[in-house]
């Protein structure tokens, strides 16, 4: 009597079945847009945390005042969407990437932090 080596093909079968259904549970599960999608707020959160320690240093080398200096300054420029400065306050706003273009991610002078806003800033200088 010979002895079987090897798998049949019903359990190589069975075995690549499990494998897929385990790989399709996993890939649901992870769902990679909505990862790159929070990882894209995550970059827009960030490029407005460094603007008031900036802002601070704007302020105090333009005679205490921040109008004309925060929002014409090149790095805080390129961080934003959106920016108004007046004598005593400022606000900077960045587009929410995972929105359709409704919701900002906003940092005003009062030290709040980064907020979520439904509206643009228009002429605003603070978040709320």
């Amino acid at each position: 009597m010979k002895s079987q080596k090897g798998f049949t093909l019903i359990e190589l079968l069975v075995v690549i079945a499990i494998i897929g259904i385990l790989a399709a549970t996993l890939f649901v599960v992870i769902d990679p847009t909505t990862q790159i999608s929070n990882a894209n707020d995550a970059t827009a959160k960030t490029a407005l945390t460094g603007i008031p320690s900036k802002a601070t240093i704007l302020y105090e080398g333009n005679s205490w005042s921040y109008a004309g200096v925060v929002c014409t300054d090149a790095v805080i420029a390129a961080a934003t969407d959106e920016c108004n400065d007046a004598a005593q306050a400022w606000a900077a706003a960045v587009d929410k990437p995972s929105d359709t273009g409704t919701v900002v991610y906003c940092i005003d002078s009062t030290g709040a932090g980064v907020e979520e806003r439904a509206t643009a800033l228009g002429a605003a200088t603070t978040c709320n």
